[in-house]
């Protein structure tokens, strides 16, 4: 389990979306970031069953990707106060949700690949 890349994956999206869940400012944006950091850990223990996982990777990144549109809506409400960072602070909160799309996208490449060197080992018996 721990030899595995895409397990290296998903224990860096784990730190990022944890580092993400406590910068969120309200519970809806903690409540989405504490489900995909379940779906993570689901998602990593459940290593022998790639289908699954697979499955549990891509209802993280709807998570993902609604955290992402959830920012974007809270960044055009946000109003113009001279003197203050609010805005700088908010384009920085973007980033973890899309380094984590990015992680759970190369994890799915590699249960993929995994997946598939385990279908054909099966069939050369």
């Amino acid at each position: 389990m721990w030899q595995r890349i895409q397990t290296l994956f998903l224990i860096i999206t784990l730190i990022i979306t944890s580092v993400e869940c406590t910068l969120a400012h309200n519970l809806f944006g903690k409540s989405l970031a504490a489900s995909s950091i379940l779906l993570t850990l689901v998602s990593t223990i459940m290593y022998k069953k790639q289908t699954q996982q697979l499955f549990l990777n891509r209802i993280n990144l709807f998570i993902q990707i609604c955290i992402l549109v959830f920012l974007s809506g809270l960044l055009s409400l946000l109003p113009g106060e001279k003197g203050t960072n609010t805005f700088s602070e908010k384009v920085i909160e973007w980033y973890y949700p899309l380094l984590v799309i990015v992680w759970l996208i190369l994890a799915n490449i590699y249960i993929r690949r995994d997946y598939k060197l385990v279908k054909s080992i099966e069939r050369l018996r």
